[in-house]
């Protein structure tokens, strides 16, 4: 538990990072019949092409060179631990918001 909590807190410090402190951060959590999903989202300056499909990779160039702190490790940091629970990281986009939403049993 200790871990999912540790790998949410990343997503969240992630958006609050990126958002730029001017931003918008939307959190919502639910229960469905397979887990537990918790959204989390920014209107942040958001991802590039390449970064959105790669997001969960580790060292894609594209996502090294958008990070000025760091390796950009905290998202697949976060994907690994919730794949140790048989859950996982989505992504989305709708309109100006980006996402990730977590989900796990």
């Amino acid at each position: 538990k200790k871990l999912i909590k540790k790998a949410v807190q990343n997503i969240i410090n992630n958006a609050i990072g990126f958002s730029g402190g001017i931003g918008k951060i939307f959190m919502n959590q639910w229960q469905e019949e397979f887990g537990e999903i918790i959204e989390i989202s920014d209107k942040g300056p958001g991802f590039s092409d390449h970064a959105m499909n790669n997001i969960l990779k580790l060292f894609n160039g594209d996502d090294l060179m958008h990070h000025k702190n760091g390796l950009g490790l905290g998202i697949v940091i976060s994907n690994m631990i919730l794949q140790m629970h048989h859950g996982k990281i989505e992504f989305y986009k709708i309109g100006t918001w980006e996402g990730l939403c977590p989900f796990y049993p």
